[in-house]
């Protein structure tokens, strides 16, 4: 691993032989002549102007390179800056495979050795902060300093820039290698310090309902948030991807190869992507328990809503003139028609209350309390409704759809029972925060809504258990 000192020193040390000079030469014109003869050195630029010729200047100038244009003549292009520019590229893409070796991702399990691993490859802050402090320099400091660094990596010089912005710009990025190797070695000390004590084979999480941001809900998520996409996913490929356009562009010694010209990394490796896993990374700190679980009611939706596809489809099956891309298609029977006719108002009214909670249903949460009385494991039980809703479903429309005889009441009282605990806490817990006021949409409105959707999810439910008597 190229450590920061050692780094900087070797960077003073390339820089200190560099003379490159300040002329308008571009890379891509210096790259195409290759390496010039020594005899280019020592050519002297001719000049027509009576008040500098001879000038000791002028004749330093045209030695070395120098800068503009007299009377149309071109600069003489000095080898040496190209060759100064794949010294620095060669360092650039030596500290990208540091940071990889050094920061590659630690299996996100309870296993004390992995935990001990992740704390051995961190550094660790100068004071010994509590918990609190932690969370607060993670969310404040380091994310954000992260965020800005990770925008400087791809930077790299165009190829129509002279030597001179080509060696500042990979100059720069030396330089935030430094910096992300101390950020990242920050962040994940940070990050393991907050992750919850392992609860072992048997254990059972603590009543945390009054730890307000350091709820297990909250941070229980951060390290495999941090490990596999920032860190795996994310970053490790935009070092891979920006070491690949450093030998593409041949500001190396390094010759490229195939697998540079792929693009495999284009959308792992895109800074876009990356800021966006660090956000997520800020949004669980920053964010209410509301947000945090709206977030995870909106996941699994799209399995739910092709779902009620297919139920549709069974339930009014089209003619054969009306299906030109599925021909061979065979209708579905008269019991399939039967029992998704039956199903599919569960399902709907099912997509219907989870649509409800989230933010597109009107469901604003501005305002609220940061903290809700629940505890980590009420929350838990809350953020997997859409997904034990959308898997209950699932099971349902698929014994439809192959024709399969499922027991109908089994089925609705399986689904029945991913909403009995959620409304419950919904009742209990999350409309009380709703005040009750003539602001609409009010906590007596979400009562009065949640009473009646309950009258026509029973409804359904009670058609549902009794498919087997009518479709005998």
């Amino acid at each position: 691993m190229v450590q920061d000192g050692s780094l900087e020193v070797g960077l003073r040390s390339t820089i200190q032989g560099m003379t490159i000079s300040e002329r308008d030469t571009s890379l891509e014109d210096l790259s195409d002549q290759g390496e010039a003869d020594n005899e280019d050195e020592g050519s002297v630029i001719q000049t027509t102007s009576t008040e500098e010729v001879d000038s000791d200047d002028d004749r330093e100038r045209g030695r070395r390179g120098g800068s503009g244009k007299k009377d149309g003549i071109s600069p003489i292009p000095n080898p040496d800056d190209l060759s100064h520019c794949r010294q620095l590229g060669d360092l650039a893409i030596r500290g990208f495979q540091d940071l990889n070796e050094k920061y590659n991702r630690i299996v996100d399990t309870d296993d004390g050795a992995n935990i001990s691993v992740q704390r051995i490859r961190s550094i660790a802050p100068a004071i010994d902060y509590s918990q609190g402090q932690h969370f607060n320099r993670l969310r404040s400091r380091l994310l954000p300093m992260l965020k800005q660094q990770v925008v400087k990596v791809p930077l790299l010089p165009e190829p129509d820039e002279s030597p001179v912005e080509a060696a500042r710009k990979l100059k720069l990025i030396i330089e935030v290698q430094a910096e992300l190797s101390t950020t990242i070695g920050q962040t994940r000390y940070a990050i393991n310090a907050l992750r919850p004590a392992p609860l072992g084979r048997y254990g059972h999480p603590p009543d945390d309902r009054h730890w307000g941001q350091l709820k297990r809900f909250r941070l229980s998520g951060l390290n495999g948030i941090f490990e596999f996409y920032v860190l795996d996913t994310c970053l490790r490929n935009l070092f891979y991807r920006t070491a690949s356009e450093i030998r593409l562009r041949r500001l190396t010694n390094r010759p490229a190869d195939e697998y540079d010209a792929r693009e495999y990394f284009a959308k792992e490796g895109s800074v876009d992507m990356t800021l966006e896993k660090i956000d997520e990374l800020i949004r669980c700190l920053e964010g209410s328990e509301l947000d945090l679980l709206q977030d995870d009611w909106s996941k699994g939706k799209e399995a739910l809503d092709n779902d009620i596809e297919t139920l549709y489809s069974l339930a009014f099956p089209t003619t054969h003139s009306e299906q030109p891309n599925r021909p061979n298609k065979k209708p579905p029977s008269q019991r399939a028609t039967q029992l998704a006719k039956l199903a599919l108002p569960v399902a709907k009214l099912s997509r219907m209350c989870i649509n409800k909670l989230s933010r597109r249903g009107g469901m604003d949460t501005k305002g609220l309390p940061q903290f809700t009385e629940m505890c980590s494991v009420d929350l838990v039980t809350l953020c997997k409704l859409t997904r034990e809703v959308s898997e209950s479903v699932g099971r349902l429309t698929s014994n439809i759809n192959v024709g399969y005889r499922p027991d109908m009441y089994s089925r609705a009282s399986e689904l029945e029972k991913c909403f009995r605990i959620p409304l419950l806490l919904i009742h209990k817990h999350i409309l009380p925060l709703f005040p009750n006021t003539n602001v609409f949409p009010n906590q007596t409105y979400y009562k009065n809504w949640f009473a009646t959707w309950s009258t026509e999810f029973d409804l359904a439910l009670g058609n549902l258990r009794a498919a087997d008597r009518n479709t005998r």
